[in-house]
C-alpha cells in the first residue's frame, strides 16, 4: 500500500507493448505478457481499452463454468500480474474469467483482483468487435477510477495472460501473418485527455504457411411438395488446428436448382430466407443466425448472414445470378469446425427446384488466412423432384400358340403426379383388333375408356390414378404367321419392342419400353 500510494515516482509517456518468451505460432495458444505504462500527468487514468490485434482471440469453451458463475479458483484463473507506480513495485494481480458484466454486448468478463487490502476486483467486460475489413478483434473495457486514491499512483500494468485455462488451450493466435492492423491501448485521464497508444512490440504470429488447411462440403435439397421451392442446406466442415477461412465460393447445382424470382419481395426486410449456424472450438455453444436476402437491386443481390450479439457477425455474400454463385469474400480469422447454411423452402423461397435435371454436384472454392486455396466437390440430388412412371409385370405370353395376351402395370414415380392416360404401341406383327367388344376384351384397374388411335391402345383414366393394371385378352390382339414363326424358333423377343407412352395429370410425358 505504501509503494502503491508514494508519489515520488515521475509520469511517463503512455506506451504499450506485447511480449511472448515463445512468439506467436500461428493458431496457436502462447503464454504472452501485456505492459501498459501510463502517462498519469493528465491525472489518474480512469476509463482503458486495450484492443488486441486482428484474429487475436480465447476459448471461453476452455471452460464454459467461468463465464457461468463467479470462480476466484485455479480453474478459472487466465493470468497473473502486477500494478504499481513502477515496474515490479506495488500490487500483484490476478485474472480470472468471470460472466460478462452485460450478457447483451459482452462475451465474457474478466475479474483483476489484487494483493491490497479491501480492494474490489476491477471488472473487465470483453466484447468481440468486428472490423470494416470484416476481421475479428477482442476488446477489453475496464475502468481503473474504481482504485480511488490508488489509481493517481499507478503508472505501470503488467498482465501475463495464460496460454492453457484448465489444462486446454486458452489463447489464439491468428492465422494469417499479413495483418497489419495492430493492438491499441486508449486511456481516458482525469483532466480528459484521451491517449492512444500502438502497441510495439506486438502480436507477430509466424508459421501460417505450415498451418493445414482442407475444408469440406455436402448438402442437401429437397423440394416443396406443392410448389417449386427448394430447401437447401449447405454444411462446410473443418477439423481442429486448420488456417481459418478468408474467403468461399458456393455453387450450387445449376439448372436443377435456380434463383427464385418469387423471393425479391424480402429483399431488405427483416424477413430472413434461411438460419446460419457456426461451431467454434472457441465458443461453448455454437452461435446461431439468420440469412437475409439484400443488395442494391433485385440485380445484384447479396446473401448476409447476421449472428446478433455478444457475438454480433456480419458475413456478406455476392450473388453472381450468371455464375449461380454465392462468395463471402471478407470471413473473420476465426476458427470453425462447421458452419450451416439453411436456405428456408416455400413458395418465397430463395432457390427453385427446377428437376431438371434433378440434380448436379454442390462446389465450394476455399481460400485460407493463409493463402492455401482448396476447391471440393460433393454430388448432390433434389429430394422430392417427381421420377418417371415405373412399368412391372410385363408378360406378352401365348404367341407361339397364337393366342397373345398382354398384361403390364404401370405405377407413378415417387412424388409425381398421378397417371392420366396410357398408349401402347405393339411389336412388329402383333396389332390390336378393330372391334367394338374392344372395350370388353381389355381389362383395366379403376375407371377408363380405350379407343384406338394409328394403332396404338390409349387406355384413359378417369379419375387419375397413382397405380393400374391392365390385362388385354388374346380376343383383342391380331398376331401375324411371322411372328408366331419366329417366336417359335427363338428369333425374336416381341417383348422388348413394346413402347408405353405415358401422361401424367400435369401433362408430362413419358416413354418407356416393355
Amino acid at each position: 500500500m505504501v509503494c502503491l500510494a508514494a508519489p515520488a515516482f515521475a509520469s511517463a509517456a503512455q506506451s504499450f507493448k506485447v511480449t511472448s518468451s515463445t512468439g506467436f505460432p500461428a493458431g496457436g495458444d502462447p503464454t504472452y505478457t501485456q505492459t501498459q505504462v501510463l502517462d498519469t500527468g493528465h491525472g489518474s487514468p480512469g476509463a482503458v481499452r486495450i484492443t488486441s490485434a486482428p484474429g487475436v482471440l480465447a476459448s471461453l469453451a476452455a471452460n464454459p463454468t467461468c463465464i457461468r458463475t463467479v470462480q476466484y479458483t485455479s480453474a478459472c484463473q487466465i493470468g497473473s500480474g502486477s500494478a504499481g507506480p513502477a515496474p515490479g513495485v506495488g500490487a500483484s494481480l490476478t485474472a480470472y474469467l468471470v460472466p460478462p458484466p452485460n450478457p447483451k454486448t459482452d462475451a465474457a468478463g474478466i475479474d483483476l483482483t489484487t494483493s491490497a487490502p479491501g480492494q474490489a476486483p476491477t471488472h473487465v467486460a470483453v466484447q468481440l468487435v468486428q472490423t470494416p475489413s470484416g476481421n475479428v478483434q477482442s476488446v477489453l473495457n475496464f475502468n481503473l477510477a474504481g482504485l480511488g486514491p490508488l489509481a493517481g499512483a499507478l503508472t505501470n500494468m503488467s498482465t501475463t495472460v495464460n496460454g492453457k485455462l484448465n489444462g486446454k488451450p486458452f489463447t489464439r493466435m491468428p492465422s494469417n501473418c499479413n495483418v497489419t492492423t495492430h493492438s491499441t491501448l486508449t486511456v481516458t485521464y482525469a483532466d480528459g485527455t484521451t491517449e492512444t497508444s500502438t502497441a510495439s512490440p506486438d502480436f507477430a504470429p509466424t508459421g501460417c504457411g505450415s498451418l493445414p488447411f482442407n475444408p469440406q462440403v455436402s448438402g442437401s435439397l429437397v423440394k416443396d411438395a406443392h410448389d417449386n421451392g427448394v430447401k437447401v442446406v449447405t454444411t462446410q466442415t473443418q477439423p481442429l488446428g486448420e488456417a481459418a477461412g478468408l474467403s468461399t465460393t458456393l455453387a450450387l447445382p445449376w439448372p436443377a436448382v435456380i434463383a427464385n424470382t418469387a423471393a425479391l419481395p424480402l429483399q431488405n426486410t427483416s424477413t430472413p430466407v434461411g438460419t446460419a449456424v457456426a461451431t467454434s472450438p472457441l465458443q461453448p455453444v455454437p452461435l446461431t443466425g439468420f440469412a437475409y436476402l439484400t443488395g442494391a437491386s433485385p440485380f445484384t443481390p447479396t446473401l448476409t448472414l447476421q449472428f446478433p450479439p455478444p457475438v454480433a457477425l456480419k458475413l456478406v455474400g455476392t450473388v453472381d445470378l450468371n455464375a449461380h454463385t454465392v462468395t463471402f469474400p471478407a470471413l473473420p480469422d476465426v476458427p470453425q469446425t462447421a458452419l450451416v447454411v439453411t436456405l428456408f423452402g416455400g413458395p418465397k423461397a430463395a432457390e427453385a427446384a427446377t428437376c431438371a435435371p434433378p440434380g448436379g454436384t454442390l462446389r465450394a472454392s476455399n481460400t485460407g488466412q493463409n493463402g492455401k486455396v482448396v476447391t471440393v466437390a460433393f454430388p448432390i440430388s433434389v429430394a422430392g423432384c417427381p421420377t418417371v412412371p415405373k412399368v412391372s409385370a410385363v408378360s406378352l405370353s401365348g404367341l407361339a400358340g397364337g393366342k397373345p395376351a398382354l398384361r403390364f402395370t404401370v405405377a407413378r414415380g415417387s412424388d409425381a403426379p398421378k397417371l392420366r392416360s396410357i398408349a401402347v404401341s405393339l411389336p412388329r406383327g402383333l396389332t390390336f383388333k378393330k372391334s367394338k367388344r374392344l372395350g370388353k376384351e381389355i381389362s383395366v384397374s379403376g375407371g377408363h375408356s380405350v379407343r384406338l388411335s394409328a394403332g396404338k391402345l390409349i387406355i384413359s383414366l378417369k379419375p387419375a390414378a397413382a397405380r393400374v393394371s391392365v390385362r388385354i385378352a388374346s380376343s383383342a390382339l391380331v398376331e401375324s404367321k411371322q411372328l408366331r414363326k419366329q417366336v417359335r424358333m427363338h428369333k425374336d423377343n416381341p417383348t422388348a419392342q413394346l413402347r408405353f407412352t405415358i401422361n401424367d395429370a400435369d401433362g408430362a410425358q413419358s416413354t418407356l419400353n416393355g
